[in-house]
């Protein structure tokens, strides 16, 4: 059954015809779409070239595909067409530009599925012809067409955006159908794969941001679990912080009555004044610093680390319980320790900690032996702090246990300072660890890697 094809005449266009326009002038020979024969041209005569068909012979209801032909060869475009008229699975739409200006006007105006571009045209050779289309419409297959079989200029094309390369001397039909279904599929496979690359892109960073809020949650928590700790912890040594302060404020009190004494008996000295007062102010700053020290820790606070030395950030911290500790301690320090980078009131908070639980497991003891011993050391790259007491242990089940949340032996402890102190040392990197002495009591241990130095 033969196709029925109806001119219709051309409506004005810049660059070609309407849709189904298969010959625009009545008086020239119809291309016979069914064979690509030219039924009815004289040897000597160039046949009519329209620049836009749609091939439909034997497909009627099939998909049809947009092709856009950059092709200044109208022999080459009667020889695509024929080639793409025996295809009986789609059905094509042509349009044809005979330059590359042309092609780029004609792909900002109408939708195509596939371009076929010459790399010889009137205003653009070789690849770079490939690039400039590409450029215009990457989201698009292009096949190249070339008069050449150049591998090194196919390789060049394909590097270029161009999804097949055929020479014009060896297409035929099956090869130039296969050619564009196989470039569009692969196109839009390669479409469909960067657009779920970018949707998981887009989830990824959603979710990154989002763990990120959820860290910064976390963090807040933990800080405000910490305070908490703080607090409860300077709740438990408060009468040895008020025995503290008490002792400058006394010497205070002592040294203004004696000047205050002098002056009503007549007796002033100014240089004895100047001295007692002297002496006074310095107990007022002693009085201040422990203010200080004790606003730091219950102070509500945002994570701030800074270059520190540990051995300096011990004697601090020894200073502030030491008052509230009715034990000998020993302090052993390395000289030779770096500054690292730490929070000091975090770090500071950890060793309060690990001292009180190391005094109250000695409640009880004989007093000549109760010891605390604090140490600093070095090892195998780490720096370390060691808590040691003189008590009695723990049973083994106890020890693995030690850290879990909530979990002590005291009547009225919250079991959270263990817990938080090895939380507070993993966040800088580290571990936090506890053995039985070989005679008597536990030996708790934190290390620092020391690569977290300023600069390294």
């Amino acid at each position: 059954m033969s196709p029925t094809i109806t001119p219709v005449h051309p409506i004005a266009s810049r660059h070609s015809e309407p849709d189904d326009v298969i010959n625009s002038e009545p008086d020239r020979p119809i291309i016979s779409t069914s064979t690509g024969d030219l039924s009815g041209v004289s040897g000597g005569r160039s046949p009519y070239v329209p620049k836009q068909v749609t091939i439909n012979t034997f497909t009627l209801g099939l998909p049809k595909v947009r092709i856009l032909v950059i092709e200044d060869s109208p022999t080459q475009v009667m020889s695509i067409r024929s080639m793409l008229a025996v295809d009986s699975d789609s059905s094509y739409e042509l349009r044809i530009a005979h330059s590359l200006h042309a092609g780029l006007e004609e792909l900002k105006e109408h939708p195509f599925d596939a371009i076929l571009l010459d790399l010889t045209l009137p205003d653009s050779e070789g690849v770079e012809t490939c690039i400039k289309v590409s450029e215009a419409v990457a989201e698009l297959p292009i096949v190249v067409l070339t008069g050449t079989d150049d591998e090194e200029l196919a390789i060049l094309a394909l590097k270029n955006g161009a999804e097949d390369y055929l020479v014009k001397s060896q297409i035929n039909s099956n090869l130039l159908v296969r050619a564009l279904r196989y470039s569009i599929e692969r196109k839009l496979a390669v479409l469909a794969l960067k657009k779920a690359h970018d949707e998981l892109e887009d989830r990824v960073e959603q979710r990154t941001a989002e763990l990120r809020e959820m860290q910064n949650v976390a963090a807040m928590r933990q800080e405000e679990l910490a305070h908490a700790s703080r607090l409860n912890t300077l709740g438990e040594m408060a009468s040895g912080l008020a025995h503290e302060l008490n002792q400058p404020l006394m010497a205070i009190i002592g040294f203004t009555d004696h000047c205050l004494y002098m002056m009503r008996d007549g007796e002033a000295d100014k240089d004895k004044c100047m001295e007692i007062l002297g002496d006074a102010a310095k107990e007022a700053k002693r009085a201040g610093e422990i203010i200080k020290r004790m606003r730091r820790m219950v102070s509500k606070r945002v994570s701030q680390q800074s270059l520190s030395d540990m051995n300096q950030t011990v004697s601090e911290t020894v200073r502030i319980v030491r008052p509230g500790l009715n034990v000998d301690i020993e302090l052993d320090f390395d000289d030779s320790l770096p500054k690292i980078l730490i929070d000091r009131i975090q770090i500071q908070q950890v060793i309060i900690n690990l001292a009180q639980n190391a005094v109250q497991a000695m409640d009880g003891g004989a007093s000549d032996q109760r010891r605390l011993t604090l140490r600093t050391g070095k090892d195998a790259g780490n720096l370390y702090v060691e808590v040691s007491d003189t008590g009695p242990g723990l049973a083994p089940e106890d020890l693995e246990r030690l850290f879990d949340p909530f979990f002590t032996r005291k009547a009225d402890g919250l079991g959270l300072g263990l817990s938080i102190s090895r939380t507070i040392i993993e966040s800088h990197g580290g571990r936090l660890t506890v053995s039985r002495n070989d005679h008597a009591g536990l030996t708790f241990r934190f290390e620092l890697p020391t690569q977290t130095r300023l600069g390294q």
